[in-house]
């Protein structure tokens, strides 16, 4: 399957690859839906639209909020780590140049990372994953492109100070998905 979000129609649609021609709309009436990020343990979509998160149920169609804060508007980036005893869900306004997670065993403790990445930076920023604790983000550079790369943050969850590593064996990718497939 293939998810699309559409931020000016407001809806998010679905595409079976076997029958590319088929597109079907899976939500409707989500203000401005922006990043998608898939819980393949636990069959959930999630997507950012205005002032929050969302999930759906992809076996049950049951819609849920995660997350709702009309402050933040432009949320970006998201990402799902499901990869420990509970799911965590990650997130960053491009906006705000704030970041934060929720650790959905307690979904009312939203935790917000402060951050060393510089503001300018941060507008820089082009896709966040996260798996095994371990957050990652990939930055496009400044305007004659130095600075580029993925940046990584081991232990997250541990500290609450985001400080970001360059990691020097990729060459200027503009995303990254991290995925654990077993056979």
């Amino acid at each position: 399957m293939v998810y699309c979000a559409y931020s000016k129609s407001n809806k998010i649609t679905r595409l079976h690859l076997g029958y590319p021609s088929c597109e079907t709309d899976l939500i409707t009436n989500t203000p401005n839906p922006r990043a998608i990020a898939i819980d393949e343990s636990g069959w959930y979509l999630y997507w950012s639209r205005d002032g929050g998160i969302d999930r759906i149920n992809l076996s049950s169609s049951r819609r849920q909020t995660i997350y709702q804060n009309p402050d933040f508007m432009n949320i970006t980036g998201l990402a799902i780590d499901s990869s420990g005893p509970t799911t965590l869900v990650a997130f960053f306004d491009i906006d705000k140049h704030r970041t934060f997670y929720i650790d959905l065993s307690d979904p009312d403790n939203v935790v917000e990372l402060t951050t060393s990445f510089p503001a300018n930076d941060f507008l820089l920023v082009t896709q966040m994953s996260v798996y095994g604790g371990d957050m990652f983000w990939t930055k496009t550079g400044d305007s004659a492109g130095l600075n580029a790369g993925v940046y990584s943050m081991t232990n997250y969850t541990s500290s609450r100070d985001l400080k970001f590593k360059e990691v020097p064996s990729f060459n200027h990718p503009v995303g990254l998905v991290i995925s654990n497939f077993e056979n």
